[in-house]
């Protein structure tokens, strides 16, 4: 279906986790923090490869005008719909 929809997900947390497993060896896994900017630079290139619109799911600055600031080098986006669910809304989702 996404590819009929012409659109790409970027998971910003999916993103995060395949970084940190980056930064580590098979041997000794990468513990700490991942920069902000390692996760920003693989998504700034995965973007790069894409055409067709993109769909940001959640982001992991520290704050949403942290984030706002990093999109803003893709330019103005057609649209924005901000969603939150809560863990009792997502608990809830699952035993449907």
């Amino acid at each position: 279906m996404q590819d009929k929809l012409d659109y790409t997900l970027i998971d910003m947390k999916a993103i995060r986790e395949e970084v940190k497993k980056s930064m580590g060896t098979e041997e000794e896994p990468f513990e700490g923090d991942v920069p902000i900017e390692k996760v920003e630079e693989a998504v700034t290139s995965k973007i790069s490869k894409t055409k067709g619109k993109i769909i940001f799911d959640g982001f992991v600055h520290a704050d949403g005008l942290a984030f706002t600031k990093f999109l803003e080098q893709f330019g103005l986006p057609n649209f924005v719909l901000t969603l939150t669910a809560g863990k009792a809304e997502d608990e809830e989702e699952k035993e449907i």
